[in-house]
């Protein structure tokens, strides 16, 4: 039999149930047993496997690449999945919970078990993208911790949005100058980074009760953005269609708003719809009866879309 599989190595070959066609110069007819046919089937099939191994392992190398590249799923995601967490990430969220119990008054109206999915996506969130001061230096971690609570706030009825077309939030020392003949700003989106004027930004999550909360505007703003870039996630198209259908319901609500009728959300929110969402959002958070109350189908929308009740 070994003569028979080097032989049929190099050589075209057709096997029967009861022998093997060799096609060399000639065609040869050698007469097999049941056994040994079996036997034959089981080397070149085996033979066959080896020769795919290589290009199998290289095909699922490039596999798991593009599933990396699209998801950026990266080790902090897996670690979080693990039964049993590593030291130094039971620290990390340790002290994630110790920084918002302090600071951070919707982190501290969740129960237990709410809060604990809140400091896995805060830490996951704070691992995957890149928060800095304006000269590109590194930021303290109490400060991360909040800015990535903001987000994960925003999102927390949401399964899988994670901001995945942003890679940079700025944190600029004091409002800062944008466009020349511009008052300064406090915070904008542009591209892939997200920008805020800290002192302004700790002034939102302090005051709970003014609407003014720049943290939530730009996350909101950052929402949208990352929804429509990142199209490849079916999340992001879902949360797109669901965003779409809220502008359907809240348009009167809109329309009235721009006809100075500013009442809860300013005159700001009537500058053009992106505005309106992003202020609307301060509100919904803020003051939420108040706009139960006030404006029950804007209410009512944003809850359905953001899968939240604040009240």
């Amino acid at each position: 039999m070994n003569k028979l599989d080097s032989i049929i190595s190099y050589c075209k070959y057709k096997l029967t149930d009861t022998g093997i066609y060799i096609y060399d110069k000639s065609i040869t007819f050698i007469p097999l047993k049941p056994i040994q046919v079996s036997e034959l089937q089981y080397n070149i099939d085996k033979n066959y496997y080896n020769s795919l191994t290589p290009y199998v392992a290289i095909i699922l190398f490039v596999l798991l690449l593009t599933f990396i590249l699209i998801t950026r799923y990266t080790l902090a995601n897996i670690l979080l999945k693990l039964p049993i967490m590593l030291p130094t990430i039971k620290v990390a969220l340790a002290n994630i919970h110790s920084t918002l119990n302090q600071h951070f008054y919707y982190y501290r109206n969740l129960s237990t078990s709410e809060q604990q999915r809140f400091t896995k996506r805060v830490y996951t969130f704070e691992k995957k993208i890149i928060i800095c001061d304006s000269n590109k230096k590194q930021t303290s971690k109490q400060y991360n911790y909040l800015i990535s609570a903001t987000a994960v706030q925003l999102t927390f009825g949401l399964s899988k949005i994670t901001f995945n077309h942003f890679t940079h939030i700025i944190l600029h020392p004091t409002p800062y100058l944008y466009h020349a003949n511009k008052p300064l700003f406090v915070g904008h989106v542009i591209h892939n980074t997200i920008h805020l004027s800290m002192p302004n930004y700790i002034h939102g999550i302090s005051n709970l009760t003014d609407n003014d909360n720049v943290g939530l505007h730009e996350m909101a703003h950052a929402l949208v953005i990352d929804c429509t870039k990142a199209l490849h996630y079916k999340h992001n198209r879902n949360f797109l269609k669901a965003y779409k259908l809220f502008k359907d319901e809240v348009k009167n609500v809109f329309t009235k708003h721009q006809l100075a009728n500013f009442q809860l959300l300013g005159e700001y929110a009537a500058t053009n719809f992106s505005e309106f969402w992003a202020v609307s959002v301060e509100v919904f958070f803020e003051q939420p009866k108040a706009m139960q109350q006030q404006l029950p189908i804007l209410y009512l929308a944003i809850a359905k879309l953001l899968k939240q009740q604040p009240c």
